[in-house]
Parts: structure tokens; C-alpha cells; sequence
């Protein structure tokens, strides 16, 4: 039976409320979010009242995370260079470890929204560690369409009907179109539910663009083990989605399809 939601927005939203727990300690609001970083643990927001507005930032958790990890961001140029355009991307600053935003009242769903993505995103550079050769799943990608001879755009923020959502990849297709690429380094049901949300409003705004996801079900661990994409992941994908990739399946020639201007 093919998979189908009549109102996935409202259940998205009503779903991540129905989950955020927040507390209040000494003015500073904490928000707990069912959202999980790649060690599956539930991502954390420290909201403070300024003068101007709000302070939004992660308490240094991240910064604390990869640390734990043994990964010093300064100390590689690839890291730092990777970082720095997640927060140029997001609109986010590090400063005294930690991952930081201002907002005003009305813009603070959509800061919000950004922090989360970027707290992601830099959390992913734990991976860089244990994947052969010491690239992660992006440069890798990038590493590959560069060999193709693909033309492509990264970290390009597209407007949706209430948020701006950021896009890993942009190919340039004719009349016009344009191929909008995300990538899931770590699949799981929260994240395909995130990546769902964000193509329904953009299907909204842009409705001739392509939404494609490519998904890193190959680890480099120790050989090639694969990474099990659950049947109810790749339904909720598959059913806000142009196109469902899987990265294991890039020597294919149907792979091709993924980065070829139809």
C-alpha cells in the first residue's frame, strides 16, 4: 500500500509540539525537542530575554560533544571551513563554545528553526573521525559531482510558506528548473519527518523544483556496512519526495538520474 498522509504539516507540527518540553530557571527558558543528534540525543535550546530581543544558543553542548569526541574544529582547516559555512549558511555565531542566534519576537520560530539545523550539522562533524578517509558524507558528495563535472550550488536557503529552509545542493536543470538536493548522513524516522516538512513548503513557494534526498545507507567503517533505511523512513520520504536516492547504489546507472539535467 502506498504510503499517504492527507495533512502532514499539521501532524508534523502537532507531533514536534506535542513533544517540546520546556523549563524555566533564573529568566532562561530551556526547550527540549524531540529532535535527535547523531548520538540520539534529544537536542537542547537555551532561549534568554534581552534587551533587544531573545539569545538563542545550544548552552555549548555541540561544541562539548565533539570535544568529548576528540575533535578540535580549530585544529583542522577542512572542519573549520565546514563549520563556518553552516553558520554563514544559518545565520549563527560560535562564541564561548557556544552555538548562538538573535531573534525578536517575530522572528523567533524561524531562528529557531535555523539553530536546530546548524546545531545538526556541525554535530555531524563527529563522523569525520570514523569514516574512511576522513571526509564526511557532504564533501563526499561533493567529491563525487565534482568528478561527474556536475554544476552545483551548496548551503543555499530557500524560503518556505513560514521558515527559511536550508538546501545542501542545487543543480540547475533546463527552462528554468532547478534539482534541490538534501542529504541524510544518518537516517532515521525524526529526520525524514524534518526533511518532509521542508518540502512541503517549498513544494508550495518553488512547485517545479525537483526534491531529492540522498540517503548514506554505506558506512565506511571497518568495510562497507550498510546502514539499514527502515521501510517507514523511506515511506515518509518517499511520499514528499521527486526522487529517493540511495548513496550504495552510486556505481549503478540508474544512479546517474541523481545528478543528469533531464
Amino acid at each position: 500500500m502506498p504510503f499517504s498522509s492527507p495533512d502532514f504539516a499539521a501532524q508534523y507540527t502537532e507531533w514536534l509540539s506535542s513533544r517540546l518540553l520546556t523549563s524555566v530557571r533564573e529568566g532562561v527558558t530551556e526547550l527540549s525537542t524531540p529532535l535527535l543528534d547523531p548520538l540520539n540525543d534529544g537536542m537542547r535550546v537555551y532561549v534568554e530575554p534581552t534587551e533587544n530581543g531573545f539569545l538563542l544558543h545550544d548552552g555549548g553542548l555541540t561544541m562539548e560533544m565533539l570535544s568529548l569526541h576528540g575533535i578540535d574544529i580549530q585544529a583542522s582547516v577542512r572542519r573549520s571551513s565546514l563549520t563556518e559555512t553552516v553558520l554563514r549558511t544559518c545565520g549563527l555565531m560560535i562564541e564561548d563554545g557556544r552555538i548562538q542566534t538573535t531573534a525578536d519576537r517575530s522572528s523567533l520560530p524561524q531562528r529557531m528553526h535555523f539553530l536546530l539545523c546548524g546545531m545538526h550539522r556541525i554535530s555531524d562533524l563527529w563522523l569525520t573521525v570514523r569514516t574512511s578517509g576522513g571526509t564526511d558524507f557532504f564533501e563526499r558528495v561533493c567529491t563525487y559531482l565534482d568528478e561527474k563535472n556536475v554544476l552545483y550550488s551548496t548551503n543555499i536557503s530557500i524560503p518556505g510558506k513560514t521558515v527559511q529552509h536550508p538546501i545542501d545542493i542545487v543543480i540547475p536543470l533546463p527552462q528554468r528548473r532547478e534539482r534541490l538536493i538534501k542529504l541524510i548522513g544518518t537516517p532515521s524516522v525524526n529526520t525524514a519527518k524534518i526533511v518532509s516538512f521542508s518540502w512541503i513548503e517549498i513544494q508550495q513557494i518553488r512547485p517545479k523544483a525537483e526534491r531529492v534526498v540522498l540517503v548514506n545507507d554505506e558506512s565506511q567503517i571497518e568495510g562497507h556496512e550498510i546502514r539499514r533505511l527502515s521501510e517507514q523512513t523511506e515511506a515518509i520520504l518517499r511520499g514528499y519526495s521527486t526522487a529517493v536516492y540511495r548513496w550504495s547504489q552510486r556505481h549503478k546507472p540508474e544512479f546517474e538520474s541523481f545528478w543528469r539535467a533531464a
